[in-house]
């Protein structure tokens, strides 16, 4: 799959996704996380095809992601969310990984190609920066 590059909006438009990983603060939180996923042994994350999540619900472009399922990152939200201190601004959580922010209205047009269903992958480690990537 290839995004149109006219699609795509500007580095500065880009939003942080909103779901519990975004609303803890990572340098103030990322001790307390590891805290509480220290023990945790690898997980897998299986790929689905590509949907988006509408201008409506990021109010800055239409994101293009890839869903993933994954047991496990349900069960690790949940234990960060008892855990610590959190914001629900989107109740459902929804796993993905985001591939771009496009115009709004555009992001239809990249949904359903399942060039990675099925991919597993294997998770052992998470790194948590800033949007200048540092921590």
């Amino acid at each position: 799959m290839r995004i149109d590059k006219g699609d795509v909006l500007d580095y500065a438009q880009q939003a942080i996704d909103k779901t519990k990983r975004s609303q803890l603060n990572p340098q103030r939180d990322v001790k307390a996380i590891q805290k509480v996923l220290g023990d945790e042994p690898p997980i897998t994350v299986t790929l689905g095809a590509t949907s988006f999540f509408p201008n409506s619900e990021s109010n800055n472009g239409d994101v293009v992601k890839v869903d993933v399922d994954s047991p496990d990152l349900h069960r690790l939200n949940a234990k960060i969310a008892e855990a610590l201190e959190v914001t629900d601004t989107h109740p459902d959580y929804n796993p993905h990984v985001s591939i771009a922010y496009v115009k709004p209205g555009e992001g239809k047009r990249y949904t359903g190609n399942e060039r990675l269903k099925g991919q597993t992958a294997t998770l052992d480690r998470i790194t948590f920066t800033s949007k200048d990537g540092k921590i």
